[in-house]
């Protein structure tokens, strides 16, 4: 799972099992404290996380600042895993995967502007994914006639 997450998609797993388990009515400033952040960095990871479950639409999870404090709600059937699943499916790393794995022929100009990315970055990206699949003993080879 770890392979797929970005640093900002991994604070929110992070926050949302704070929340879940441990937190679900803290201030700022305590929640800052436990994931190591700044109190802007958290806010603007909350903001984020909010917009995540109405665009995935999540309903099962209620989250709201009030006066300077994190109120969450959930509901049973919540589940991390919906949330998780959801960030894996749209990261640059799993799309690579599953491209190569359905023998999709892209160019990194392609993975590039998909993703709103520089060619540069999207190389680094790449041969980060290589990387990961090396792990694995699976060897990713990029096509000589990429355009």
């Amino acid at each position: 799972m770890n392979y797929f997450l970005d640093k900002l998609q991994t604070r929110k797993i992070k926050l949302i099992k704070l929340l879940k388990n441990e937190y679900p009515n803290r201030s700022i400033a305590e929640i800052s404290k436990e994931l190591d952040c700044s109190n802007q960095t958290l806010m603007t990871t909350i903001e984020s996380l909010i917009e995540d479950l109405k665009s995935f639409e999540i309903n099962t999870a209620r989250i709201r600042i009030v006066s300077k404090r994190i109120e969450a709600d959930f509901d049973v059937n919540f589940s991390v895993d919906c949330l998780i699943h959801e960030y894996v499916r749209k990261s640059f790393e799993y799309q690579v995967i599953l491209d190569c794995f359905f023998n999709t022929t892209k160019s990194i100009a392609d993975y590039a502007e998909d993703f709103f990315l520089s060619q540069a970055s999207t190389y680094r990206k790449i041969n980060a994914v290589k990387n990961i699949l090396e792990n694995f003993n699976i060897v990713l080879q990029q096509s000589t006639t990429l355009p």
